[in-house]
């Protein structure tokens, strides 16, 4: 579904996880989690709203999804519980999440759930040196900690002493 819609894998994975809480099987959550997408692109809910408005149908109550969609109130409790509302979105919607990614806003917002899947599997493959450069400048800042105040005093002066003579250095060289 993010491959296809403007959902990231993210909110669909949420969404889902939300969707198994109201369905039985995992194919009626994908199917209520398709529907909540293109209600969500009809209407400009967001997915997990979506998801419970529908979700909530399934328990016989059309409290928010009634709000968005009036007709829903002239369904019976039964009716709800059978299915009916997401049935009628499916119908009335279909096709809504997929259809607003074929504009250049649609297809900016892909690209951008793209880049963040993109930089998060790459955030994963970097996490272990990452871990362990934040270790070994933990143990640099308790060794400096633990250092003789006196010694500790002169590596920051040398330090800020270096840290100046580099501009300095630079404006000379370009004055000769």
């Amino acid at each position: 579904l993010e491959k296809t819609t403007n959902f990231s894998g993210g909110a669909v994975t949420t969404a889902s996880a939300l969707a198994l809480g109201f369905t039985k099987t995992t194919e009626e959550a994908e199917r209520l989690v398709r529907a909540a997408a293109d209600l969500s692109a009809a209407t400009g809910m967001d997915l997990d709203s979506s998801v419970q408005a529908l979700g909530q149908s399934l328990q016989g109550v059309s409290g928010s999804l009634a709000r968005t969609l009036p007709q829903m109130r002239n369904l019976t409790e039964e009716q709800l519980k059978a299915g009916e509302a997401v049935r009628y979105v499916e119908e009335r919607f279909r096709g809504s999440a997929l259809q607003a990614t074929q504009n250049l806003g649609g297809e900016i917002t892909r690209l951008k759930n793209g880049f963040a899947a993109f930089a998060g599997e790459i955030g994963e493959q970097l996490a272990p040196y990452i871990r362990g450069l934040v270790s070994l400048l933990n143990q640099a800042l308790d060794y400096v900690r633990n250092l003789d105040p006196v010694v500790r005093n002169t590596a920051i002066g040398v330090a800020l002493f270096a840290a100046a003579i580099g501009p300095v250095a630079v404006a000379v060289g370009g004055f000769v």
